[in-house]
């Protein structure tokens, strides 16, 4: 009997299309292995002010996450640069290359790992994935190679 492994399964990156805006900060943290009502809960944590600004910390969890669950949603871009500063405290997303995906025409988006999000320039990524995604060996692939975020934690 032959075993397959998930390279079976997986299509070519070029057949995948361009990477979308809303499609890298899912990648991005669902590699650093972290859930929308984690992000939210974090948000709320270390993150803006007009989060605080909300009385009952229910209400702030729940706008950050409808936020997250938004930010996530395909054809929604964030527009506003302090937003997407914002999340990259709490998230290992990259602001520039997010403003890359949703600014820039296809061909000057920059290479990425499919399964991870990790930028080339932070990891040499070949065929469409990153060393330690291409060998099995990711744990939470990139996650930290990102700018704002280490281990999952916010940045010093």
């Amino acid at each position: 009997m032959r075993m397959f492994n998930r390279a079976d399964f997986t299509p070519a990156p070029s057949a995948l299309g361009p990477m979308t805006p809303h499609a890298y900060l899912t990648l991005r943290r669902t590699a650093a292995g972290l859930g929308q009502k984690r992000l939210a809960t974090m948000l709320v944590l270390h993150g803006s002010k007009a989060y605080r600004r909300l009385t009952r910390r229910q209400l702030r969890h729940e706008a950050a996450l409808a936020w997250v669950e938004l930010i996530e949603r395909p054809g929604t871009r964030i527009i506003d640069r302090d937003h997407l500063d914002l999340l990259a405290t709490v998230s290992p997303i990259d602001p520039d290359v997010y403003v890359q995906l949703a600014t820039q025409p296809v061909d000057r988006h920059p290479t990425l790992c499919r399964s991870c999000g990790v930028a080339h320039d932070v990891v040499p990524v070949h065929d469409g994935q990153c060393r330690a995604c291409a060998t099995g060996r990711a744990t939470n692939a990139g996650a930290g190679r990102q700018r704002g975020v280490v281990d999952g934690a916010e940045a010093a």
